[in-house]
């Protein structure tokens, strides 16, 4: 996503719930090939639809993606005040 290249991942994945499935990456069913290929296949048929996901696929990534917007999770996660 920091390169502007779109991105599918599965509904499985622990990033999906930050994403936005059409709008910054493609969100598929995990465990469902025929899925995933009909949406890697959108994404090389439809230029628009490649560019617009990879766009706004790298704003979302550059908001909830950067190591210290990780580091601040992980100290909410534990508890810590520190970062």
């Amino acid at each position: 996503m920091m390169l502007e290249v779109p991105v599918v991942v599965t509904d499985a994945c622990g990033i999906a719930d930050y994403l936005e499935d059409g709008k910054d990456a493609v969100v598929v069913k995990a465990d469902s090939s025929d899925e995933l290929k009909e949406e890697i296949l959108k994404l090389i048929d439809n230029a628009d639809l490649r560019n617009s996901v990879a766009k706004a696929g790298f704003k979302t990534a550059q908001k909830q993606f950067t190591v210290n917007k990780m580091v601040e999770r992980y100290c909410d996660l534990i508890g810590s005040k520190n970062v």
